[in-house]
């Protein structure tokens, strides 16, 4: 008898893979199949039996950045012609996961609104607010072992340019995010229009609705501690271009309105605990994958 499995898996955290386990010949019984990882912190692995009386399911979980091996292993039992046992063979077979870090990329407003609005010259202007709530974030998320890219341009975009279809973008940032691999792209915008409090936007995508819904349940309860009385706006459905045409998993977060007076202030009194919120919402998505 033998036993054979993939020799190697490369997953980022949070994935989950299935291998099999294949006993030779088709006739073997992989009940008995054993599923061991060397490195827990980094690959777990459950084991189920398969339809196929001679394969076992090896559920591989990403946890953590590194590297494990996956063993599985079952007892061969040697026995003569009056069918008793004479010897035991241990069969196994390895297989090397790689784990690497998920990537993402924070994108944040690109265009100086709010600047010079009367009454609000404390907030400056929504571009430089969310540069500073992004690299908060940004901070937040390294310290606990993601790869993080922030995208912004040396000079203010223009607002008003079109794209071939889509809503008007204020960044180009995509385009950045597009070549390189990345698996969330979250844009980070304070709002304006009359109203209150956090929301997040998709575009009819509902794995990132979840992600969306992780971030805006953060946001809000962090909101509703100074408001008491607020309500939720909740998840948003839009075509900006930054969400239709970016390749990752992209959500677009409106933190409040910076042009409400209590909102404002509050975006700037707490940028440490809202860029917590937005990143605690995106490692409560990957630890629900």
């Amino acid at each position: 008898m033998s036993i054979e499995i993939p020799k190697g898996i490369n997953l980022k955290v949070g994935d989950a893979k299935n291998i099999y386990a294949v006993l030779s010949p088709d006739t073997a019984s992989a009940s008995k199949v054993s599923w061991h990882t060397t490195n827990p912190s980094v690959a777990t692995v459950t084991g189920s039996l398969n339809k196929y009386i001679n394969q076992s399911i090896g559920t591989v979980r990403a946890i953590a950045p590194g590297e494990a091996k996956i063993k599985a292993s079952v007892t061969s039992y040697i026995t003569n012609s009056a069918g008793n046992t004479v010897t035991t063979i241990e069969l196994d077979d390895s297989c090397d996961v790689t784990v690497k870090k998920v990537k993402i990329y924070l994108s944040p407003e690109n265009i100086e609104k709010g600047k010079d609005m009367p009454g609000f010259e404390f907030y400056e202007n929504e571009r430089t607010r969310m540069i500073e709530l992004a690299d908060k974030v940004s901070n937040y998320l390294i310290e606990r072992g993601y790869d993080v890219t922030i995208g912004r341009n040396d000079a203010p975009s223009k607002e008003g340019k079109e794209y071939a279809s889509g809503r008007v973008t204020e960044s180009n940032n995509m385009y950045d995010s597009n070549p390189n691999g990345i698996n969330l792209h979250v844009c980070i915008h304070s709002n304006a229009g009359g109203g209150r409090g956090p929301e997040v936007y998709t575009y009819n995508d509902t794995v990132a609705e979840k992600l969306a819904q992780r971030v805006q349940d953060r946001l809000f309860a962090l909101y509703k501690t100074s408001f008491p009385n607020a309500v939720n706006r909740g998840l948003k459905v839009d075509n900006y271009t930054e969400l239709v045409y970016t390749k990752a998993t992209a959500i677009y977060v409106e933190t409040a309105y910076h042009d409400h007076l209590e909102d404002a202030y509050w975006i700037i009194n707490n940028m440490s605990s809202i860029a917590e919120a937005i990143g605690k919402g995106i490692i409560d998505y990957i630890n629900s994958l």
